[in-house]
């Protein structure tokens, strides 16, 4: 049980800190080959400042991601929070 706990804490650390560095996948890669390490930030950072030059579908996909990390979350707190109570 003290395994599953360490695994999630580190999964939702990793998905928010991967949300939020835009930097490091946007220099090294910049979506990579085939948009193999898009992610959601490069994704608007690209569609509203990149060649598209579309502000409103940037804005959209980084709308749209906000409640689904937030989701995640909560999913994987009271998942860890079940299991230190057993």
């Amino acid at each position: 049980m003290r395994r599953a706990g360490l695994f999630i804490t580190a999964v939702m650390l990793s998905a928010i800190l991967t949300s939020a560095s835009i930097q490091f996948v946007y220099i090294l890669t910049n979506g990579g080959p085939s948009d193999r390490t898009m992610i959601f930030p490069v994704l608007s950072y690209n569609l509203a400042l990149g060649g598209a030059q579309r502000l409103g579908m940037g804005a959209t996909v980084s709308l749209f991601f906000f409640p689904v990390l937030v989701v995640f979350i909560i999913f994987l707190t009271r998942r860890m929070l079940r299991e230190k109570g057993e």
